[in-house]
């Protein structure tokens, strides 16, 4: 039974997570409304095209790294190891990051013609690390339950690079390059900040460590972490094909309008996952730690249950709301041009919220510490997705990847809910508790 400090505890954190979310989930609401208003639609579907590069390193590169670190941190502290975990993964980090710079170098300098765009391909580059450096850095902060630390970061993070990418846009011009050069002023301030107050919380993390210990974890965060490398290449590919299909078959300015629906329907449930996964995956990973106790796996199951079943409720909900306001959600955070889109809001937040559910069922495997069962699923949904998305994209259009987006949702989420939830070698004991 929880005792009444440890639910004090967990509703302060959930009120900072939550007060963090809501203060990124409002600057990308608004962000919609502020860049539309000072770009093309050519433009703005110039800068999504460019930030499907950002999704596609944080998440083959730096989201692998994050999840390692929140999963495998409870580890380390019970082993009493902290220091070498974070010299393991501050190592993995700044390697990853440095042959990221390198290879956007190499191909900036291969494509550097009149008519090629590496400006934003350099931009984008830059932004990724610089982001997704601070995405790791967060996954070490969440599994340390450092919430507040967290929640100020992504809240008045989002809005910094906001203003800063606004002020670019004034001063350089309309364009996608200057939007992602004031990202990634933003990024470097949200960076310099995190190290900052990381170094001013874990002191003692600089303390020298073994050099044996050390490359012990590297080896483990690198086992742990290689699956998400895998799929998540896929999982870019069924995100991003959207965008893609639509360039290739249709035009930019249409990538514009979609981006706009999506930046509204789907995403505000890509935030919410991202949140819940903050809240409730350090708890759940602390409770099963090395997965070897049959009764403390059951015990996170099961309260992940209860959440899967919370946020398809609110799926529901959201669903109804978007479904008799939709024309006025649109217009006020996109304006009169982007109303005859209205109609797909609805639909792209119950593929937003199926997906979110999804993802949160994914958390059972990790806690096993059975990353590698999610493998097959996600590359044979995310491969399905992306088919989906360049065939209905070219016979439909913008209808056609929304309904993409709601097939591959439903695919996934059913995946989820029939992997088995009990670790290999204790499979026997171990019940799920959806039976």
């Amino acid at each position: 039974m929880p005792t009444a400090k440890s639910i004090l505890k967990l509703t302060g954190e959930s009120l900072w997570l939550s007060l963090g979310q809501v203060a990124a989930m409002a600057a990308s609401l608004v962000s919609v409304r502020m860049l539309t208003d000072r770009m093309t639609e050519e433009s703005y579907g110039t800068l999504s095209l460019a930030l499907t590069l950002v999704t596609l390193i944080n998440q083959v590169v730096h989201g692998p790294l994050q999840n390692g670190a929140m999963r495998l941190f409870s580890s380390s502290v019970e082993q009493e190891q902290v220091g070498a975990f974070w010299v393991a993964l501050r190592f993995l980090a700044a390697l990853s990051s440095l042959l990221i710079l390198l290879l956007a170098l190499a191909v900036g300098y291969a494509i550097s013609l009149p008519s090629a765009p590496s400006s934003i391909l350099l931009l984008a580059s830059a932004y990724a690390v610089l982001a997704g450096g601070a995405a790791v850095l967060s996954g070490l902060q969440s599994a340390a339950r450092q919430r507040r630390v967290v929640a100020l970061h992504q809240g008045a993070g989002a809005w910094v690079r906001l203003v800063l990418a606004v002020a670019s846009l004034w001063l350089v011009g309309a364009t996608a390059d200057a939007a992602l050069l004031g990202f990634c002023v933003g990024a470097a301030l949200v960076l310099t900040s995190q190290v900052r107050q990381l170094v001013r919380c874990y002191s003692s993390l600089a303390l020298p460590a073994d050099r044996a210990v050390v490359r012990l974890w590297c080896r483990k965060v690198v086992k742990f972490s290689l699956p998400f490398v895998v799929w998540s290449a896929f999982l870019w590919g069924q995100q991003s094909s959207d965008r893609w299909a639509l360039e290739l078959f249709r035009s930019t300015s249409e990538v514009g309008r979609y981006a706009v629906i999506s930046q509204l329907g789907y995403y505000p449930f890509s935030i919410f996952a991202g949140m819940l996964f903050q809240l409730v995956a350090p708890i759940l990973f602390q409770r099963a730690a090395d997965a070897a106790s049959s009764e403390r796996v059951h015990s996170s199951i099961r309260l992940n249950s209860f959440i899967v079943g919370g946020v398809l409720m609110l799926t529901i909900l959201a669903y109804f709301v978007f479904a008799f306001f939709h024309e006025e959600i649109l217009i006020l955070f996109a304006g009169e041009r982007f109303r005859d889109y209205s109609y797909l809001l609805p639909w792209q937040v119950v593929a937003g919220g199926l997906f979110a559910a999804g993802q949160t069922l994914a958390i059972n495997q990790m806690t096993l510490l059975e990353s590698s069962r999610l493998l097959y699923p996600r590359i044979v949904t995310s491969s399905l997705g992306i088919a989906l998305n360049f065939y209905l994209g070219w016979s439909l259009g913008v209808d056609g990847v929304v309904i993409a987006n709601l097939i591959y949702s439903c695919l996934f989420l059913g995946w989820m809910f029939f992997l088995p939830v009990e670790a290999k070698s204790h499979r026997s004991s171990i019940v799920s508790s959806r039976r």
